[in-house]
């Protein structure tokens, strides 16, 4: 909640408190939950080789404990990391998008698909970023949903084109 209010500070204390009694008790998935909250609170802040441990170990917990939901929000962050980095980030969302679809999850295939449109359009490859982006948006209609995170795809997707 206190990160949903850009009150980052109190998020990360709170994640950090969540990770030490998770640790304490010996309760992998909530240190898995907190390890993803503290790998967004560190994204958020630019100190992405922080985040890609957090989520690293995150989606290391969730496979093990065959929590898909951790596991695909670990890669999925793993993947906008890399791309607000700056790097290539292709692998991760693409995995992620197979991730998403082997789970059926529409929300987490329109994520990854955004994801690698605006990887695609980072890195020059405009006819894919397209394509990307207009699935992405195909999707959302198709499952009658289109979250906040596809808002800039469509108008990114006319001016690419």
């Amino acid at each position: 909640m206190q990160r949903l209010r850009g009150r980052m500070d109190h998020a990360r204390d709170s994640f950090e408190r969540a990770l030490s009694t998770a640790l304490a008790i010996g309760h992998p998935l909530g240190e898995g939950a907190a390890r993803l909250g503290l790998g967004e609170i560190h994204a958020f802040r630019g100190k992405f080789d922080v985040a890609a441990e957090h989520y690293a170990t995150a989606q290391e917990i969730a496979g093990l404990a065959g929590f898909r939901s951790g596991d695909l929000d670990a890669q999925l962050g793993l993947g906008w990391g890399k791309l607000r980095r700056g790097s290539p980030a292709v692998v991760e969302f693409k995995r992620a998008l197979d991730m998403a679809r082997e789970a059926g999850d529409h929300r987490c295939e329109q994520v990854a698909l955004n994801g690698l449109g605006q990887d695609h359009k980072a890195h020059g490859r405009l006819d894919l970023a397209t394509d990307t982006f207009e699935a992405a948006l195909r999707s959302g209609d198709a499952h009658g949903d289109r979250p906040g995170d596809l808002e800039g795809a469509a108008p990114t997707a006319a001016r690419v084109r």
